[in-house]
């Protein structure tokens, strides 16, 4: 296979023709090299981690204690029956819980863990 070299591609004498000015949005800030910046040491305290409070990790605990009372009470099945006694097509045909049921008794839950998340935060 031939191959032209790149010079005789060249035009000779020079290209005559100039670049146009590049808009102002173009342009860009130089780019700082390594070895240029200067070293900021670390604070006098070193890395420190800032620490949660007691107070709210006493909230976070609660918060799952809510979410443990909440999804325990919703659990019994003697409560499940009291809240989709009268919710139409809560059962299945076969007497299982269906979906529409399930979702039913997920909006009780959440609920009820809000109510039991707010009557607990106070306690702290």
């Amino acid at each position: 296979m031939d191959s032209t070299p790149l010079d005789a591609l060249m035009p000779t004498g020079g290209s005559s023709q100039s670049a146009p000015p590049l808009p102002s949005a173009t342009t860009y800030t130089p780019v700082m090299t390594p070895g240029t910046q200067t070293y900021s040491p670390p604070p006098p305290m070193g890395n420190v981690l800032p620490t949660p409070s007691v107070k709210s990790i006493l909230r976070s605990i609660m918060t799952y204690v809510a979410i443990f009372l909440g999804v325990s009470l919703i659990s019994f099945t003697h409560v499940q029956s009291l809240l989709l006694r009268y919710i139409p097509h809560a059962y299945s045909g076969s007497g299982v819980v269906s979906f529409y049921g399930a979702a039913f008794l997920g909006a009780v839950g959440v609920v009820v863990i809000y109510i039991l998340q707010s009557l607990l935060q106070p306690l702290i």
